[in-house]
């Protein structure tokens, strides 16, 4: 028999799997390396959590381009806004992922208490929940099966396959709920703030097949200090872990901040660490009057690395914030 090409074994045994684990087993949510530049999509009680009068965000995401035809991609879309302590907001997700067309879109309504202590203006309580939908779809004509595989003329998958589909999509409810402490005097050195959420409440079933397959609650828990070094050097520690069923992930993020007071902008630096050996990863951005963007890039660090050449995802985010203008620099409210 001939010997397969590179490009048929990765077709033979990746894209059968994908199509297995996308129909049929508990699914796992997209993960971001910028995650505190979407917030709602982390917590709902971060809704509105920020210094200004209404903030649009748009992200974007790409994993394994190097290795794959059809990477991994994500594309977020979120407007907030405050009303006294009551902030509103929604968000849009797509995700998309594979030869199959694996697509999965969120959208999503937020709404969030923000309590202020009467004796202590500075600390915040913040309560947040959030309603919506979630709309998963697959296009099974995309997918190619082993025994599809024709070994004749080079190779090719023009065998029909006797692997059968179920349905072509779903629709499914979101109900998530987010609870968020921070503390605001940005007199002092130290603003310490800690939340935690819980995604997927309802653990709707998500199979296009005719059987049972719960989507399972997501637990994120993300602390961080925040440090106000003076009026032009600040600089944020934060984390956070992701727990969904079996599966874990933890970062950990170090981001500076410099202000440049003859161009008023912000210069963003900082580096992640995502957990159990998978990625570094380096962030750059600017942040100039109501605008803020950012770029990041993982490199891959795991056993996956000697396959990708290290090469991972590349992230983008542009937030938009409407406010007047504030002589002071320094940040109130925390990023996660």
């Amino acid at each position: 028999m001939e010997k397969l090409s590179k490009i048929s074994l990765i077709k033979l045994f990746t894209v059968p799997l994908v199509y297995f684990m996308a129909i049929s087993s508990h699914a796992q949510d997209f993960h971001l390396s910028q995650y505190e530049a979407s917030p709602m999509l982390i917590n709902p009680a971060m809704t509105g959590m920020f210094k200004g009068d209404y903030r649009a965000t748009l992200h974007y995401r790409s994993q394994w381009a190097s290795i794959i035809s059809n990477p991994f991609r994500s594309t977020a879309l979120s407007v907030d806004t405050k009303i006294k302590e009551l902030n509103a907001g929604a968000y849009l997700l797509h995700t998309s992922a594979g030869s199959g067309k694996y697509n999965t879109t969120n959208l999503v309504l937020s709404g969030a208490y923000d309590y202020r202590f009467g004796g202590s203006p500075h600390n915040h309580i913040a309560g947040g929940l959030q309603l919506g939908g979630i709309f998963k779809s697959i296009d099974f004509n995309s997918l190619t099966f082993e025994d599809q595989y024709l070994a004749a003329n080079g190779g090719s998958f023009s065998n029909p396959t006797s692997e059968t589909g179920g349905a072509t999509s779903t629709l499914l409810p979101e109900v998530n709920l987010g609870f968020m402490y921070y503390y605001t005097n940005t007199k002092k050195r130290i603003n310490p703030f800690l939340g935690a959420s819980v995604l997927h409440l309802t653990q709707p079933n998500e199979t296009l097949l005719n059987s049972s397959s719960k989507l399972p609650m997501r637990f994120n828990i993300h602390p961080g200090i925040k440090v106000n070094l003076n009026s032009k050097f600040q600089f944020l520690m934060h984390g956070i872990l992701m727990k969904q069923e079996n599966i874990k992930e933890v970062m950990f993020s170090w981001m500076g901040y410099y202000y440049m007071e003859n161009k008023d902008a912000f210069a963003t630096y900082g580096i992640t660490r995502r957990t159990n050996d998978d990625a570094v990863i380096a962030h750059i951005g600017l942040k100039y009057k109501q605008l803020q963007y950012r770029l990041s890039y993982d490199v891959n660090t795991s056993n996956l690395q000697s396959i990708s050449n290290s090469r991972g995802g590349f992230e983008i985010s542009l937030i938009f914030i409407s406010s007047k203008i504030d002589p002071t620099p320094i940040r109130s409210c925390p990023d996660l």
